[in-house]
């Protein structure tokens, strides 16, 4: 490619870009003047905040800032319990960066419950940090996984997980035999989570430990219940 050709595809690229912010100028003034409400000092939080917005897409901002305010509401979250800087800004940069629609709203949904004045409402730091390595096939096992009917979950909560997170098999039996294993996607998208600490899996001879079968553990059920409330039960 020309160096000409290489100038004129650059500037073509800075006047869409331009384009877009001017669209979005007077949105993303009150996005900004909204997700500051969220940091506390709010004078340290506002110059961070117009930083990381600046060299992202616009409308992710905008949209998070919807989905937000659109579980406040539909949580019964009427005001904001402003979240310390340390906790705010990773959170909020990680939020305002997610691409997938289900991902960004259990983003959005940390956020409310970090902001929520719930007596019983501590939600760890580590959480964010949870969310941003998990990819969306993890979001979907684990949610699967915390909202199985009684029907796959045994006495001591364990589940097979070959058909996860698409459908549910028969509670785990002291009698079963040939059980199925998870593909190689879901056994890597297993491990992934129990690294995180969110499942375990099943103990065998020798010490060694088995994905067919997992159970959300305790930190697993607190992050479903701060990320995706509808999936934890």
């Amino acid at each position: 490619m020309s160096g000409d050709k290489t100038i004129e595809m650059g500037a073509k690229a800075a006047e869409e870009i331009a384009k877009t912010a001017a669209v979005y100028q007077p949105t993303i003034h009150d996005t900004l003047a909204f997700l500051q409400r969220l940091i506390a000092p709010v004078e340290q939080g506002a110059g961070l905040l117009a930083d990381y917005i600046k060299g992202r897409r616009l409308e992710l901002a905008v949209s998070q800032e919807a989905r937000i305010r659109e579980l406040m509401r539909e949580r019964g979250v009427p005001s904001i319990k402003p979240m310390a800087l340390s906790t705010a800004v990773p959170l909020i940069d990680a939020a305002t960066l997610e691409e997938d629609d289900d991902m960004a709203r259990m983003f959005a949904n940390l956020i409310v419950s970090h902001i929520s004045d719930s007596p019983d409402g501590y939600v760890p730091k580590q959480f964010t940090d949870t969310l941003r390595q998990m990819s969306p096939l993890e979001a979907a096992i684990l949610k699967a996984m915390g909202s199985a009917p009684d029907r796959a979950v045994n006495e001591s909560g364990m589940m097979y997980t070959a058909s996860l997170p698409h459908s549910y098999m028969d509670a785990p039996g002291p009698g079963d035999r040939d059980v199925p294993e998870p593909n190689r996607s879901i056994s890597l998208a297993l491990a992934s989570l129990r690294q995180s600490g969110c499942i375990e899996g099943a103990l065998a001879w020798g010490g060694f430990t088995l994905l067919s079968q997992a159970r959300v553990t305790e930190y697993g059920r607190a992050f479903l219940d701060a990320v995706a409330p509808s999936a934890s039960k």
